[in-house]
């Protein structure tokens, strides 16, 4: 029998044929496909391209490196060797005159991750593209 399975059959005993009906398994892999597929497509959209400062980092600086230093209350824009203290509302508008292609942030522990999101946002509002986060 086509599908079945031999499940007994001595001597004194008859042969047992058991059919596996594969039909919903088959049905529950496609589903499971169809799946995965989709949220591999999801996970790709929802990335953002934002780099750790690691040994294979190169940067050749050729304005003077902008760093933000982000605390849970107060975010501070450092321009070369001068500070200024911004809100995330007029980040994007300090930035923007400043002609950089990447920003170091500097968070601290404390700092909350919708915050640090937040900030990478106006960063990329700002239309710099190298945003690197450092702790």
């Amino acid at each position: 029998m086509a599908g079945g399975m031999d499940v007994g059959g001595g001597r004194d005993r008859r042969s047992l044929d058991a059919v596996i009906n594969l039909v919903p398994f088959i049905d529950l892999m496609a589903v499971t496909i169809a799946f995965l597929i989709m949220t591999a497509v999801w996970t790709q959209v929802g990335r953002m391209q934002v780099a750790s400062a690691g040994e294979g980092a190169v940067t050749e600086p050729a304005a003077p490196p902008v760093s933000l230093r982000l605390t849970s209350k107060d975010l501070t824009l450092v321009v070369g060797g001068t500070s200024k203290p911004v809100t995330l509302a007029t980040l994007t508008t300090e930035l923007a005159p400043l002609n950089v292609d990447s920003v170091n942030i500097h968070p601290d522990d404390d700092v909350s991750y919708d915050r640090l999101v937040q900030t990478i946002d106006a960063c990329l509002g700002a239309k710099i593209t190298g945003v690197t986060v450092t702790p």
